[in-house]
């Protein structure tokens, strides 16, 4: 088995329980099963005694390498200071930190007695999956030159593992080739497994009823474990409100979370988090990374105004002003018999019938209206089109580019409980615009409510991860345009994960189903497909249903501008004619 898996392990960690520590292994089976692992792997032996030492906390800390196999020798002629049991549960504790675990528990007896049962339940019950026994009986041995070896015809050895999933004890007779580790991971015939899930748009929509149990769930979250569900086969107990739970009820930081994953309460956390603080054994709780988003404000789009009236616009009344001031100096010039004001050259530049007496008009009065005419027949309609500019495109975006101007909008920021500590832990005592940030930040515990809060008051900004906020900017279409946007500032980017129980025996297995789904593109369908834009609403009853709502174009907007400045300007005309009859009837 060693020289076939050498690409396998890592490290072998021998765990012996004597009351002489350093005192040899007399077997010399095992003897050559050392010294064959010594030759091949990085070999670490550790002797377990808890009558000395009781508060030697050492013993429990998880060893930080990837892969490991655990070989525990237990012979029946030595005397001993703990019991099985204890030891795999040091050996469970010292396997944390590792993705690859195998566990070989070597049992040299007088005679065969086939009695392992209870000790591998056991060894389930503290999540070791990979527990092969193998019992021996003490041979007579003899010395030739340096080494000892075995005589007589002795039973051959017996491997005795469970497999969990069929509740069924294999006990085998040892024969070359063998298999010592067989994956019991690769059906587990439905066994039901305790999902935990929350209400977390737009990644999971969960809905409860009134004893906190679970009655309608949707969303990427849930179809990436009910496709990981498929495929190692287990069944899903969604667990009630994870806010029932003591362990969150009492602390509803990342650190309540990680105590309710050690309670054993929750086999899966299955929605997405990402590393909560720097210390590197919050890896035993992860998967594989499943996506990688970059943690952001998410901002009002405010606007400002550039320029009063744009270049045309003010093209236009340049004209206008010039054309009647040459139609007013030419008829002071020209004494014109009818004096004419400014009025009606407008009237006439904009194509606006008047009621005048041409009988009295001079030549070159005529030729001068005549002009003015055409004047207004090839131009009136650009200078009409220049004025309703001044409603279109006069103002511009504000940009957030860095932490002091995110501090200096005075925007509030809002912020999911459980990254507050990982945003704002580790502030600099010099970056005041971030102390400023960390001192009025609001905690909540439902983020995805600050979204819509943000476009419809414009007073606080979201931290919030650019993928679930991309979601969010393209449900926030009002006439055409978003009201929000990210700022060009970031706090964090990290990787992204389901949680799981420390030594959970379905990591492994966990992290090549995922690594497949990558490679099929089934990661980018669940978080990353953009082709559509759903907001969900809640109903009278609780019930959550999807709105299909696509932006709206700009053009009913532009429409609406072009018709006000047209209705405006009718009105204002209209009311000059009626003073302007008024007066002249009056003279």
């Amino acid at each position: 088995y060693i020289q076939k898996n050498e690409a396998e392990h890592r490290e072998i960690i021998i765990i012996t329980s004597r009351k002489t520590a350093n005192m040899p292994v007399d077997n010399p089976w095992v003897v050559r099963l050392l010294m064959r692992m010594m030759q091949t792997y990085p070999t670490k032996r550790i002797n377990i005694d808890f009558s000395l030492h009781k508060n030697g906390d050492s013993y429990f800390d998880s060893i930080d390498t990837t892969t490991a196999l655990f070989i525990f020798v237990h012979d029946v002629l030595t005397p001993r200071s703990t019991y099985p049991e204890e030891i795999i549960d040091v050996m469970k504790t010292l396997s944390l930190n590792k993705k690859v675990v195998k566990y070989l528990v070597i049992f040299l007896s007088l005679e065969l007695t086939n009695n392992f049962n209870k000790l591998l339940k056991y060894g389930w019950e503290q999540q070791v999956i990979d527990l092969t026994i193998m019992e021996m009986v003490h041979c007579r041995n003899k010395t030739e030159g340096i080494w000892k070896i075995c005589t007589g015809d002795e039973a051959p050895p017996v491997i005795h593992y469970y497999n969990p999933f069929l509740e069924e004890i294999v006990t085998r007779i040892h024969t070359v080739p063998f298999e010592w580790f067989p994956d019991v991971m690769k059906d587990m015939y439905g066994y039901p497994l305790k999902i935990g899930i929350v209400h977390r748009p737009p990644f999971s929509y969960v809905s409860w009823d009134e004893n906190f149990i679970a009655k309608s769930v949707d969303g990427p979250d849930i179809e990436a474990i009910k496709a990981i569900a498929t495929t190692m086969n287990f069944s899903l107990n969604f667990l009630p409100r994870l806010t029932s739970f003591d362990e969150l009820s009492d602390d509803r930081t990342s650190h309540g979370i990680y105590n309710l994953m050690r309670s054993g309460k929750v086999d899966i956390l299955a929605t997405l988090s990402p590393h909560y603080s720097e210390d590197i054994t919050e890896n035993v709780f992860r998967t594989a990374a499943i996506i990688r988003d970059e943690f952001c404000a998410l901002v009002p789009i405010e606007r400002t105004v550039a320029m009063p009236f744009s270049n045309d616009v003010i093209e236009a009344l340049v004209v206008t002003v010039g054309v009647v001031l040459i139609y007013w100096a030419s008829s002071w010039l020209l004494k014109f018999r009818q004096p004419w004001d400014s009025f009606r050259a407008i009237r006439i530049l904009f194509g606006i019938p008047i009621n005048v007496n041409y009988s009295q008009w001079t030549i070159p009065q005529r030729i001068v209206v005549q002009v003015l005419m055409i004047v207004s027949l090839f131009f009136s309609a650009n200078i009409y089109g220049g004025l309703t500019k001044v409603n279109i495109d006069i103002d511009h975006e504000v940009e957030i580019k860095n932490f002091r101007e995110l501090d200096e909008s005075g925007l509030v920021p809002v912020i999911s409980i459980y990254f507050l500590e990982k945003t704002f832990a580790n502030v600099e005592p010099s970056d005041q615009s971030m102390l400023n940030l960390k001192n009025k930040v609001i905690t909540t515990a439902s983020p995805w409510e600050c979204p819509s809060q943000a476009g419809k008051y414009s007073n606080v900004t979201c931290l919030i991860g650019k993928l679930e906020g991309e979601f969010f900017i393209r449900s926030s279409y009002l006439n055409g345009k978003p009201t929000i946007k990210f700022a060009k500032t970031c706090f964090w980017r990290d990787s992204y994960a389901f949680l799981v129980r420390p030594g959970s025996p379905y990591r492994k297995r966990m992290d090549k189903v995922l690594m497949l789904f990558q490679e099929v593109g089934l990661k980018y369908r669940w978080y990353r497909d953009t082709s559509r834009i759903i907001i969900w609403k809640t109903g009278e009853d609780d019930e959550l249903f999807e709105v299909f709502d696509s932006p709206k174009g700009v053009l009913r907007q532009q429409l609406t501008a072009v018709s006000l400045f047209g209705c405006i300007s009718a009105i204002i005309v209209f009311g000059g004619e009626i003073i302007w009859h008024r007066s002249a009837n009056k003279l």
